[in-house]
């Protein structure tokens, strides 16, 4: 049974989200650099294809970034300890769901490119669920039973809460899209540094062995 780390490794999960969902959108870029042949831009919450790229690439570069996302989640199951149940709740799985249910984020755009404009969103919304249930279910019997409500809402809303009014609302609008290197802004690469010194500053706060 996985022990609860306490409050002082929010900072921690705070650092390794941020990584992850920096990652989920540097893979939705890098993947239209190779599609389109040229570089589109980004921000911390979003991505943009160059002009003159084929349709056809939208969706391959929409479909990575979840794919990323819940790679990572899956392998936070597959993890011992508290890093396991971080890596999975870093990733926002019910951010996951929240999107695919209101009909928007790459969700959207994968559904109508594979299953069409009727059949997309219950096919996704289906997907997104049947991907969703194992890791939380996993997360729920891996927290400590005293902890079990509370850990898991906390662990399931705190990082959503971050990305949307920290990260989106505040940091997003701050942080200048120039000067920008292959597309992302210089400001975006320096905050993964910081939040990679950080995630680095708060390991011992796990207490993972």
């Amino acid at each position: 049974m996985t022990r609860w780390p306490g409050a002082a490794a929010l900072l921690f999960l705070a650092a390794l989200s941020w990584l992850c969902l920096g990652a989920h959108e540097l893979i939705h870029h890098a993947t239209g650099r190779i599609l389109c042949g040229a570089w589109g831009g980004m921000t911390l919450s979003t991505f943009v294809l160059p002009d003159n790229c084929l349709a056809s690439a939208a969706w391959i570069a929409a479909l990575v970034g979840p794919a990323l996302s819940w790679a990572l989640i899956y392998a936070g199951v597959a993890l011992r300890g508290p890093i396991g149940l971080f890596l999975i709740f870093a990733n926002l799985p019910l951010a996951r769901i929240v999107t695919v249910a209101s009909g928007g984020g790459d969700e959207r755009i994968i559904g109508r490119a594979l299953f069409g404009e009727t059949l997309g969103y219950p096919a996704m919304l289906a997907i997104t669920l049947a991907l969703a249930a194992p890791p939380l279910i996993h997360a729920w019997r891996r927290l400590p039973p005293r902890h079990h409500i509370l850990g898991f809402v906390a662990l399931l809303v705190l990082p959503l809460l971050w990305d949307l009014f920290f990260k989106r609302m505040l940091f997003g609008a701050l942080l200048p899209a120039e000067p920008a290197w292959g597309g992302v802004p210089v400001a975006i690469l320096a905050s993964h540094a910081i939040a990679l010194l950080l995630l680095a500053l708060s390991w011992r706060s796990t207490r993972v062995e």
